[in-house]
């Protein structure tokens, strides 16, 4: 057991151990990224391995008073259905008064965070705990990425974008300024021989989140979610025109 090992419950031990690797000073970031990279390089790692990391790491997170920089390492997490993930993967539920979107995952509880319970935290500060997994990656709402698309106007894709794009619609970067009253005639004015570059928001699961949660949920998702709604409110399908890439056929 690494924590009987380094004597975890006195700093100064630990400190001392940790000096041949490099960590001469005390750096709560430095000792957690090795704690979790520890735990990350067992074989087969159980879950009970997992609660104990996440017991003593929080112990020690709990005495820190300052700002703290997001860590970089994955850290094991078990989720509802006792499968083990990594914390960017995982999401509040109800036992964090985030209700909303475990309704919104109901089709995979293998991406709700157990309650503190499960962790043996069940007696430390809701509001502490919560922001100790929060540090480590744990959600509180879908999680969403830029997806980069590079293709001309005959995909289906753009078609659907460009056709759901508010007009009139103002050009931006190279034709900043052109206007186009409607979706033909802003593909008129697209050349066949010119990429069409796309960065479209796309978030974890939302096409299984539309057809399993509830209209009532979705509607709160859009209020509780600052830039979903600016998506929906504004054309955040980013489109760029760029120079020929093609040859022009005959």
């Amino acid at each position: 057991n690494m924590f009987n090992e380094f004597n975890i419950d006195n700093l100064n031990n630990l400190l001392e151990k940790l000096k041949p690797i490099g960590i001469k000073d005390y750096s709560f970031i430095e000792i957690a990224e090795l704690l979790i990279q520890y735990y990350n390089k067992q074989e087969n790692l159980i879950n009970t391995s997992i609660k104990e990391l996440h017991y003593y790491l929080y112990q020690l997170y709990k005495n820190e008073t300052n700002n703290l920089t997001k860590i970089n390492a994955l850290a094991p997490i078990i989720s509802q259905k006792k499968q083990v993930k990594n914390a960017k993967e995982v999401y509040f539920g109800k036992s964090y008064d985030c209700t909303l979107t475990e309704q919104l995952y109901s089709f995979d509880k293998s991406k709700i965070l157990p309650s503190p319970k499960y962790y043996d935290l069940e007696k430390e500060d809701l509001k502490s705990v919560k922001e100790y997994f929060k540090w480590l990656g744990v959600a509180e709402l879908p999680r969403y990425s830029l997806k980069k698309i590079t293709t001309d106007k005959q995909n289906d894709y753009v078609k659907l974008v460009i056709q759901n794009l508010t007009y009139p619609f103002s050009q931006s970067g190279r034709y900043s300024g052109m206007n186009f009253e409607t979706y033909s005639l802003f593909m008129e004015w697209i050349p066949y021989d010119k990429d069409i570059n796309l960065k479209v928001v796309e978030y974890d699961d939302i096409e299984k989140i539309l057809t399993s949660a509830d209209i009532q949920s979705i509607f709160e998702w859009i209020k509780q979610d600052k830039k979903l709604k600016e998506i929906l409110e504004l054309d955040l399908s980013l489109i760029h025109i760029s120079e020929p890439t093609r040859q022009r056929q005959p």
